[in-house]
C-alpha cells in the first residue's frame, strides 16, 4: 500500500528530455508551492481570512496536481496552477498597499514561470493577465 502510495509522487518522467525538465520543475515547485502556501497561511492565520483560505486552497491544489501532473495531466495542472497564482498575487495586491505593494514584483516571476511551463506563446496570455490584475488594483484604489 505504502509503495504505492509513493509511485503516486515520484518525479515524472516522459520521452522528450525538454517535457521531462519542464514536469520535473513543474513537481518541485508544486512541493514548494504546498510548503510555502501552509506556512504562510498558518503563520498569518486570522489576519485575512480571503488571502488566508486562497493560500489553503492552492496549498491542497498543488498537492493534488503531483499525482495528477504525473499520469498525463500536466497542462490542466500548470493552467490551474497558474490560475491561482494569479489569483492570490492579485489578492494580495489589493489587500496590501496597492499599487506600492512588494506584490507587484511577483508578476515577472508569475510571466516567467507560465511561459516555461506552457510555451513562449503563453507568454502575451501571462503578460495580460498580470497587466489586467494590476489594472484592477488600480482601479480599486482609486475609486476605494
Amino acid at each position: 500500500m505504502l509503495s504505492k502510495l509513493i509511485g503516486w509522487f515520484k518525479f515524472p518522467v516522459y520521452d522528450s528530455i525538454e517535457q521531462t525538465q519542464k514536469a520535473q520543475f513543474l513537481y518541485i515547485t508544486l512541493w514548494v508551492f504546498t510548503g510555502v502556501c501552509l506556512i504562510i497561511g498558518m503563520q498569518d492565520l486570522g489576519d485575512q481570512i480571503i488571502t488566508d483560505s486562497l493560500l489553503f486552497v492552492m496549498a491542497v491544489g498543488c498537492f493534488l496536481g503531483m499525482p495528477l501532473s504525473n499520469h498525463g495531466f500536466y497542462r490542466p495542472v500548470v493552467g490551474i496552477v497558474s490560475t491561482l497564482v494569479i489569483i492570490v498575487i492579485t489578492i494580495s495586491l489589493i489587500e496590501g498597499f496597492g499599487i506600492m505593494d512588494a506584490a507587484l514584483l511577483a508578476f515577472p516571476l508569475f510571466i516567467i514561470f507560465t511561459s516555461f511551463l506552457f510555451s513562449k506563446e503563453s507568454t502575451i496570455l501571462a503578460t495580460l493577465a498580470s497587466v489586467a490584475s494590476i489594472e484592477l488594483g488600480y482601479y480599486l484604489e482609486r475609486t476605494g
